[in-house]
């Protein structure tokens, strides 16, 4: 039996939120920190990584990855 909120469940419930897929320059504004999920996955990694270590970790899965559209529209 799964403990409610243990890592899977965490990893499963925390998101990417990412300025722009289309232009990645625009994710240096914020030093990357829009890559959520891969940050808790690597925590001591430097925000210059992270993109790559997305693209390793999901690939062209995007289930965890919530764009400044997907938030615009939710308002």
């Amino acid at each position: 039996e799964a403990r409610l909120r243990d890592a899977q469940f965490e990893h499963d419930n925390t998101y990417s939120n990412l300025l722009s897929e289309k232009y990645p320059w625009v994710n240096l504004l914020v030093l990357n920190f829009c890559y959520h999920n891969v940050h808790h996955d690597s925590m001591l990694q430097p925000w210059y990584r992270l993109p790559k270590l997305h693209q390793e970790s999901y690939g062209d899965d995007d289930r965890q990855v919530l764009t400044f559209r997907h938030l615009m529209k939710s308002f």
